[in-house]
């Protein structure tokens, strides 16, 4: 599989410049070459303070703007390098014949290839710069070669530049004249003294403004100009800053190294649901390397080209094949920038794979390569752009009057493009950094998983796992045809782990597994641990790993057209119709993801489906080689109960093998027709035949089952092909044996086979409830009058009844006070009693009879202060009002005999 981006060819309008040098050129008749310089003019001390074999190097920007429409035809950064070749006499026809001294200069770029300098135009010299003084008439001229504004100036004597005198100069010499015929002509010009000379045009605002070191080279220059062509003006933005090397890398920093990693969900495709790329890259190295730039010039033509130096960042491209990276690309550029652009961009468009730009790109970088100008420039679909900044940087770009868009996010830190979008027409091409999909499967390659569909037909299947791979969905796509909208805090555009099997399902006929296909088992990403995309593949049995219900709401919130009840416990959702007393159960393990069981009634929320009864469960697969096999039946949903089987296998055969569960729910929509369900068994052996004998089983129940008290029942489904519960015959339980002190039997049953049965165990009770107790929480005695009945369960026991007398009960008559009936909790509340003594029993009822518990004395005594009787503090109030009476009399006796 090959990754491959679309290359979309954009049309540059045609910008022809004719070069400054020829016109210039017209200018020059009857060059004559002189001698050598430099030597002191006789004259004056005017002299070049550069040599031959000198380089200097400019970065430049550029803006070109058409003068009449306001539209900017071209716009660009580079570096000029000039290699002065020779400094010479000429006598040529300017402003008249005069002799001059020129220095002349190829203009170079740097082939980092072959770690040189290389000339453009075959190394043809041109002149750099042109300076003479005429004795006759004692007048000074200038002249700046092909550029707008002189990059070299003449130094005088020993005082250097004389700007004071060459603003005059060059104003008179070169500007004046060239305003004529080239450029602009300026009627302002000043010095600062400083080895500044700003030339302005008063009237349009043209200028230029140069900043000169002491040998004469610019050290900056800024300039206004508008050059005179064929049509109307082109004008010119321009600045130029003098360096101290060709190295236009210099101050890229990447945020990633060699040897580094970096994953992605890759889709690209014209449908809104479909396969996607599980992609790595792998950074192996950084090194700089030599592109061509069109139109990186006055010239806008293809066969004049522009070589710039650029650094790379090379990576290895590896995709995801299932269960391992595959290696797809070898060091190819994934990431491309230099000090002008922060990504490289050229007539075949952008680069193959731009996962990277430098950590230390500015928005000012990008904000001049693409803006609503250059998108023009470049022919691009679109008319308008957008920047953003805040930790991710984000660029967007649209059509404002079609949907073409391209989006991305770059993160700031570490220049990782985490996310790239590009739409046109129905092709979209969208990756992003690998994080939706990063879901832990309980499964690995060649895993094979067992599990029972009963939907229209009962299919045992053997599910093979392959390996792991993407899926891409526009989440509109999916759910705006049914009315819903995206959950809150999800993206539109979403990526998918998908778990794909190979399908076998067993043939009874043959005996063997067949295959029907190879599938998605399981689809989820971050957001959905069931994806809405899984129904296309089937019903789900698997998710990620560490699955809670609650992760499950933004799935069966779609249901709930269908569901007007839905609850969410542990390792459970119930989905409930109540208007049709329809249920549908998901249980599952929330630590492996792993579904349990999956039964009830199910209908979609969207198209013409009906009502529908499925279930769905694993099963349980246990090798059965030649000799005696002892196997303890595993369950997802443990009822309490455990199964042993005792298996003969004929020795020197190839073995047999057990496919099994055994629930505590229905697996079908047919309830058991005598006694309570108590459990189900799905079971299939492979290779029957090898089972030698019957296959002992041992099914210890449950202490809340007394098995004295009960009779079994025996079912299994559809054996009569009518679709019901077949009572296993009377020889059958003759063979049951019955251990009561380990609430355990044993029975003999025929291996299963070839097809794989449902069958189930119901019981009923045959006798009256066991024996319990009766205690309570009252104290002795009780001082508030509050308390509670507890009581032990009674075996068989379906509800419970609660008596009071005011003796102790024997038996159960109609002189007893009836507190409770029909109780199934194993307590009682009870409250406000007062003072005085209090006998209860409590009765454990079933359809065979009631057994009594013991009888229980509770003695009430409230405290005098709680009994409601005025008190004074620490002493008794009957008391103290007979003191009071005798003290009373005793005082007035007194008085009296007084």
């Amino acid at each position: 599989m090959k990754i491959s981006i679309r290359k979309r060819p954009i049309i540059l309008i045609s910008l022809i410049l004719i070069p400054m040098l020829l016109m210039i050129s017209s200018f020059n008749l009857n060059a004559q070459a002189g001698p050598d310089i430099p030597e002191p003019d006789p004259e004056n001390g005017w002299h070049w303070d550069v040599d031959v074999g000198t380089e200097i190097y400019f970065e430049g920007e550029f803006i070109l703007t058409n003068s009449s429409t306001g539209e900017v035809y071209s716009m660009w950064r580079d570096i000029w390098i000039y290699n002065i070749t020779s400094i010479e006499n000429v006598t040529i026809d300017w402003l008249g014949m005069h002799e001059f001294s020129q220095v002349n200069a190829t203009q170079c770029y740097y082939n980092v290839t072959e770690g040189e300098l290389e000339p453009y135009n075959d190394g043809y010299s041109s002149e750099l710069a042109l300076f003479g003084y005429d004795t006759i008439d004692s007048t000074y001229r200038i002249r700046a070669g092909q550029n707008g504004m002189p990059f070299l100036l003449p130094i005088n004597g020993s005082s250097g530049i004389d700007v004071d005198f060459l603003d005059d100069v060059i104003n008179e010499t070169f500007y004046s004249p060239m305003g004529n015929v080239v450029f602009n002509a300026f009627d302002n010009y000043t010095n600062n003294g400083l080895n500044r000379i700003y030339f302005s045009n008063s009237t349009d605002g043209f200028f230029s403004d140069g900043y000169y070191y002491d040998n004469g080279t610019m050290a900056y220059g800024e300039a206004y100009l508008a050059a005179y062509m064929e049509d109307d003006p082109i004008y010119i933005n321009a600045t130029m800053k003098q360096v101290t090397n060709y190295d236009i890398t210099d101050e890229i920093t990447w945020g990633v190294s060699p040897g580094q990693d970096i994953y992605y969900d890759w889709y690209e495709g014209s449908d809104p649901v479909g396969e996607a790329y599980d992609v790595k890259v792998h950074v192996t190295s950084i090194s700089p390397v030599l592109l061509n730039k069109t139109r990186n010039s006055f010239s806008g033509e293809d066969d004049d080209p522009v070589f710039m130096v650029y650094e790379s960042v090379f990576g290895d491209i590896y995709t995801w094949n299932g269960i391992d990276y595959e290696l797809e690309e070898v060091d190819i550029p994934i990431g491309i920038a230099n000090n002008f652009y922060p990504q490289y961009f050229d007539e075949d468009g952008p680069n193959l794979f731009n996962f990277l730009y430098p950590n230390n790109f500015v928005l000012e970088d990008f904000e001049f390569m693409w803006n609503n100008d250059t998108l023009r420039i470049w022919n691009a679909p679109f008319d308008e752009i957008y920047y953003s900044e805040n930790g991710i940087f984000e660029s967007l770009v649209v059509n404002s009057t079609g949907t073409d868009v391209v989006k991305s996010e770059v993160d700031k830190s570490t220049g990782i493009v985490q996310s790239y979008l590009m739409t046109q027409g129905s092709y979209t091409m969208f990756y992003e950094i690998k994080a939706q999909t990063l879901v832990d499967w309980s499964v690995n390659p060649d895993d094979i998983l067992y599990y029972k569909n009963n939907e229209e037909e009962f299919r045992e299947v053997k599910a093979t796992i392959l390996g792991t791979m993407s899926y891409y969905a526009n989440l509109s796509a999916i759910l705006t045809p049914i009315g819903l909208p995206i959950p809150s805090g999800q993206p539109e555009l979403q990526f998918y782990s998908v778990v794909y099997a190979e399908i076998e399902e067993w043939d009874p006929v043959t005996e063997t597994w067949v295959f029907e296909d190879t599938t998605a088992l399981a689809v989820s990403n971050i957001y959905w641990p069931i994806s809405p995309l899984q129904f296309d593949f089937g019903p789900p049995i698997l998710m990620p790993e560490n699955t809670a219900s609650s992760d499950l709401s933004d799935l069966f919130d779609i249901y709930g057209s269908i569901y007007d009840e839905i609850t969410y416990t542990t390792g459970h959702v119930l989905l409930r119709n109540n208007t049709l007393d329809r249920e549908l159960n998901f249980y599952f393990d929330e630590a492996s993801g792993r579904v349990t069981m999956m039964y009830g009634w199910i209908k979609q929320p969207f198209g013409m489906s009906e009502w529908s009864y499925i279930s769905i469960y694993p099963k349980f697969y246990q090798a059965l080689p030649p000799g005696l096999n002892l196997v303890a039946m595993n369950t997802d949903l443990d009822i309490g109960m455990t199964i042993s089987l005792n298996i003969n296998v004929a020795v020197g055969g190839p073995g047999a093998e057990f496919i099994y569960n055994f629930l505590p729910f229905n697996p079908t929509n047919v309830t058991l027709p005598v006694g309570t369900e108590l459990a189900f068994f799905d079971q299939l052996f492979v290779n029957y035949g090898l089972i030698t004998g019957n296959i002992t089983m041992t099914i210890t129940l449950p202490l809340s089952i007394d098995l004295s008290v009960i009779a079994v029942h025996f079912f299994a489904f559809n054996m009569s092909g009518t679709e019901t519960w077949d009572e296993a015959p009377p020889d059958f339980y003759s063979t049951i044996i019955y251990n009561y002190e380990t609430n355990s039997f044993t029975l003999e049953t025929p291996a299963w086979g070839p097809l794989g049965v449902i069958s189930a165990m119901s019981y009923e009770y045959v006798d009256t409830p066991g024996h319990f107790t009766l205690t309570s929480t009252a104290d002795d005695p009780d001082d508030d009058g509050d308390f509670d009945l507890t009581w032990t369960a009674s075996s068989g026991a379906l509800t419970y009844t609660i008596y009071q007398y005011d003796s102790y009960i024997t038996e159960i008559n109609g002189s007893l006070t009836l507190i409770a009936a029909g109780v199934t909790d194993l307590t009682n509340s009870l409250s406000s009693y007062t003072n005085g003594t209090y006998y209860f029993i409590v009765v454990a009822n079933n359809s065979y009879g009631e057994t009594l518990s013991n009888c229980i004395q509770i003695v009430v005594e409230i405290p005098p202060s709680e009994a409601g009787e005025p008190e004074i503090p620490g002493y008794n109030i009957f008391f103290l009002s007979m003191m009071i009476l005798i003290v009373s009399g005793l005082v007035i006796r007194k008085v009296r005999k007084k």
